[in-house]
Formats: C-alpha cells, structure tokens, sequence
C-alpha cells in the first residue's frame, strides 16, 4: 500500500508540474513570442510531454521496465489521443 500511495502521489506531482509547464510555455509563447494561441498551445504540449514522460518514466512507473523507445511511443500514443 506504501507504494501505490507513493506512485500516485508521484503522478499528482507530476501531472501537475506537466500541467503549469503547459500552460506557462503557451502563455509566455504568446505574449513574449507573439505566436497565435493555437500554435502556442502546441508548443506547451510538446514541452510539456516531455516533462511529463521524464518524470513519470524515472520515477512514478519506474517498477515497469520499459526500455525507453517502447515507453516513449506508448506515452506518446496516450498522450497524442489526448491532445
């Protein structure tokens, strides 16, 4: 039980932590760059994916062993779905 609670507390950081990366690259894209929204948006959600997968790849689903390629490609493929 300790280490599901430590996953999910590990999955709320870090979802949440993806979350303000998004969010704060689409608005500084914006006003800073002077990107149109809508790309800008893109470009939080790539940056994002990133902190996403590196935090969630070495700590909350560390236990699974993926090799990184095959652990990238599902993240990516969740996470492309959602997008």
């Amino acid at each position: 039980m300790k280490k599901l609670r430590s996953q999910l507390l590990w999955f709320l950081f870090i979802g949440s932590t993806a979350a303000a990366t998004h969010w704060l690259v689409a608005v500084a894209a914006v006003e800073l760059a002077g990107l149109r929204a809508s790309l800008a948006n893109v470009a939080g959600w790539v940056i994002a994916f990133f902190v996403s997968f590196s935090g969630h790849y070495t700590l909350t689903f560390r236990h699974q062993h993926k090799t990184l390629l095959t652990a990238i490609w599902r993240f990516w493929c969740v996470s492309a779905a959602g997008f």
